[in-house]
């Protein structure tokens, strides 16, 4: 007699979703002036990451830069 599988469910995946922050960043850069502001961008990875940094602007500040993951 053949063995049935019980089906296990699911779970569904919970997805960050990034709203745009509808104003609440505008008062503080006209304070202190977007010069002061920056983006860090950061692309992981398990052997390997990239990231970068741009100004308010998006004219980038640092480009590309890859960085090594080592274990010690």
């Amino acid at each position: 007699m053949p063995t049935k599988f019980k089906s296990r469910a699911r779970r569904s995946r919970r997805y960050l979703t990034i709203v745009k922050p509808s104003g609440s960043l505008h008062p503080r850069v006209q304070k202190v002036g977007p010069e002061h502001f920056g983006i860090v961008a950061v692309d992981c990875a398990k052997a390997r990451s990239k990231w970068m940094l741009a100004d308010f602007y998006g004219g980038i500040l640092i480009p590309p830069t890859v960085v090594e993951h080592h274990k010690q």
